[in-house]
C-alpha cells in the first residue's frame, strides 16, 4: 500500500502547506487539502521528450504552438522568445516554460544550445 491512501492521516489539518511527489496528485486529494486550506505543493508529473537542441545565428521560428508544456533551459549561447504578452531574452542559465497553446516565435541572436522537453 503506497502511503498516499493515507495523506489525510499523515497531514495535520493546521498545516499550511503539503510538499509530495507526483504519486500524491489525485482530485480526492488536492480537494481534501482545499477543504482544509492547505496550499498543495504536490509536484506534476515530469517532463518527457527531453533532448538538447543547437540553433545557429540569424535561425527564427514563426509564431507557433504546442499542445503540451514545454521548457527550455539554455546552455550557451542567446535568443529572443516573444509571447503575445512578453518578450524573453534568454541567455545561458536562463529557464523558459512555455505553457500549453501559448503562441510564441523565436530568433536566436547567437549560436546558442538548449535543453528541450515536453510535458504531456
Amino acid at each position: 500500500m503506497h502511503d498516499s491512501t493515507q495523506i489525510k492521516n499523515l497531514v495535520d489539518k493546521t498545516d499550511k502547506k503539503v510538499y509530495a511527489d507526483s504519486a500524491y496528485r489525485s482530485e480526492d486529494i488536492e480537494e481534501f487539502l482545499k477543504k482544509h486550506n492547505i496550499q498543495s505543493c504536490i509536484q506534476e508529473k515530469g517532463y518527457k521528450n527531453i533532448f538538447i537542441w543547437r540553433d545557429n545565428k540569424g535561425v527564427k521560428y514563426d509564431w507557433h504552438s504546442h499542445p503540451y508544456d514545454e521548457i527550455r533551459i539554455m546552455l550557451k549561447g542567446q535568443m529572443i522568445i516573444n509571447t503575445k504578452n512578453e518578450t524573453y531574452h534568454l541567455k545561458k542559465g536562463d529557464i523558459l516554460n512555455v505553457k500549453a497553446k501559448e503562441l510564441h516565435n523565436a530568433e536566436v541572436l547567437e549560436d546558442c544550445e538548449y535543453i528541450c522537453a515536453s510535458k504531456f
